[in-house]
């Protein structure tokens, strides 16, 4: 019962992750389209707002995966030091195979702060040619649309840290470290 509760939870945030890039994908591609910078605020205060509210409703259930997975990775480690029996493999494929998806919700979730935070330079390179296609189109609105996404950082955030590739990668080498200790150190 527990397994299926998990793997639900782990579906519903990995769809969520995958919603919240599409939202901003979106944006970005409205952006392109329409390239109208002062009536496209609200719709960045939206999506932001939608952001934070969705990952403050699930960032106990975030912790909670995250500490599965990590009891997960030492039980694995600690078994896979004895000898092998495919009984015990078998058992153990569910755990693995959870642990996996809770790490790639971890890899959307940088993906998602990490493309948030490069729409700014997007929006900046909008439409920099004048109407006769010479020359430099600097206009106010467009510096104040950037300065404004700049300001207002939307992404993924557990418990107000955000969640970025750079963030993910530490502690996946972190992850790799202690296991390869606790490898090394069993007879």
């Amino acid at each position: 019962i527990i397994s299926g509760i998990l793997n639900g939870l782990v579906s519903f945030s990995l769809y969520l992750c995958r919603c919240m890039l599409t939202m901003v994908d979106d944006f970005s591609s409205t952006m392109n389209t329409r390239q109208q910078f002062g009536e496209s605020l609200q719709d960045w205060n939206l999506l932001q707002s939608v952001h934070r509210n969705s990952c403050k409703a699930i960032q106990i259930p975030f912790m909670v995966m995250q500490t599965m997975a990590m009891v997960v990775c030492i039980l694995v480690i600690q078994e896979a030091i004895q000898p092998v029996d495919i009984d015990r493999f078998l058992v153990m494929c569910p755990g693995v195979l959870l642990a996996l998806a809770i790490f790639r919700i971890c890899i959307y979730a940088g993906v998602l702060t990490d493309t948030c935070t490069r729409l700014p330079t997007l929006i900046s390179g909008l439409g920099l040619e004048n109407e006769t296609g010479k020359g430099l189109n600097l206009n106010w609105e467009r510096l104040y649309a950037v300065s404004f996404i700049s300001m207002n950082q939307a992404g993924f955030f557990i418990f107000e840290v955000r969640v970025t590739s750079a963030m993910v990668c530490k502690t996946a080498y972190v992850v790799g470290a202690v296991a390869f200790a606790l490898v090394s150190s069993q007879k």
